[in-house]
């Protein structure tokens, strides 16, 4: 029996695979416990989500370096001024 996937592009892989099973076989699925719809609302809010997860990380990225960079010209002023 196959395991569920662990990988964030597996399950979503495996959503969108179940959304297209459930989509074309409604006669044979006719009460699935989570309609496609449902799923399909869930993985646009993830693939949403891990977008401005992405933006998130690279604006901190960005502004940790603007940190580091503001930082070290302090030490260098700084360190001027003692000598």
């Amino acid at each position: 029996m196959p395991k569920f996937p662990k990988a964030e592009p597996e399950i979503v892989a495996l959503a969108q695979e179940i959304v297209a099973g459930l989509s074309a076989n409604s006669s044979v699925y006719p009460a699935s416990p989570v309609s496609s719809e449902q799923l399909t609302t869930r993985v646009n809010a993830y693939q949403a989500a891990r977008t401005a997860a992405t933006a998130a990380t690279a604006a901190a990225k960005k502004a940790t370096a603007t940190k580091d960079a503001t930082l070290a010209s302090l030490i260098e002023d700084m360190r001027s001024t003692l000598r």
